[in-house]
């Protein structure tokens, strides 16, 4: 076996033994939340190679013919430690074509008073996988290009959060949204007032008609599933809310849709959507074809 992965204790020199050398070099990923200190050989501190939190670096190691390779780890924190000698391709490589990543970024989040912003790291740059326990980050926290963070945004009831990254405006997320750490990263979350405005609903004789919320306010993206929307609930301005009207009676009679007095223009599934901008009271009604009984 020529990689090792273990869980270190904090504050306890742990040995990795392997059957053979492979190479004259070895790949150490620290996933702990703080640095390591790395030996070839016995445990010296004062020789050891320190290796910061969420990284990982390439090291010469020394030869001893006949000898089982022996290295020892020390780590601030607890948490999980790769070490890989036999990876002369992938560990490597992807070591020298990240060497932008072992310089250290700052991550800076911004909240308000009705918005809560919540990071975590669940990769880190070079692995193929994600962690398996996503590690918390504040603002001020250090992190490294090609590290993927889950931004995870909620705000106070009556308000949504729109969140900027880096100047871009990502509006309203329906869920969270994973981020690629390339470079300096700043996350701001802006809490904006829902304004509430009435909702009716009036199926009228011999009809079907119902409403599901297909954008929320602040959204620049369609959500996944639409929310049914009941004639008892708010509804809030720039919400796009989708119409579907159905009659009953049978053949012979079609259905219409006014929303507030205005008749509404049914596409051949009996569907409309419009874009919430005041009270709204729709009312649908079967009627008769033109030349029908």
């Amino acid at each position: 076996m020529l990689v090792k992965r273990l869980t270190l204790a904090a504050g306890v020199e742990t040995a990795f033994e392997f059957d053979e050398y492979a190479t004259k070099s070895v790949v150490v990923k620290n996933e702990t939340a703080d640095e390591i200190m790395f030996c070839d050989g016995p445990f010296d501190a004062a020789k050891a190679a320190h290796i910061p939190a969420f990284s990982w670096q390439a090291l010469d190691v020394r030869m001893f013919p006949g000898e089982k390779p022996r290295f020892h780890v020390k780590a601030a924190a607890a948490g999980p430690v790769e070490v890989d000698f036999g990876s002369t391709g992938m560990g490597q490589m992807g070591n020298v074509l990240d060497i932008a990543g072992q310089v250290p970024h700052t991550l800076m989040l911004t909240d308000d008073d009705h918005t809560t912003l919540a990071v975590n790291l669940t990769r880190l740059h070079g692995q193929t996988l994600d962690l398996d326990t996503p590690v918390a980050l504040t603002s001020g926290a250090t992190v490294f290009n090609g590290d993927i963070i889950l931004v995870t945004p909620s705000a106070d009831a009556g308000y949504y959060a729109k969140i900027t990254i880096n100047g871009v405006n990502y509006g309203r997320l329906e869920a969270g949204i994973a981020v690629v750490i390339d470079g300096e990263t700043t996350i701001i979350a802006e809490a904006v007032a829902l304004v509430e405005k009435s909702f009716t609903l009036t199926p009228g004789a011999d009809t079907t008609l119902t409403a599901a919320a297909t954008r929320l306010p602040g959204m620049l993206v369609d959500l996944a599933i639409p929310v049914p929307i009941a004639t008892t609930e708010a509804i809030y301005v720039g919400e796009i809310i989708e119409f579907t009207a159905a009659t009953t009676a049978g053949d012979g009679f079609h259905v219409t849709l006014t929303i507030n007095d205005d008749p509404a223009e049914l596409d051949t599934e009996g569907k409309v959507s419009v874009t919430v901008a005041d009270d709204i009271v729709a009312v649908s009604a079967s009627v008769a074809d033109e030349g029908g009984a």
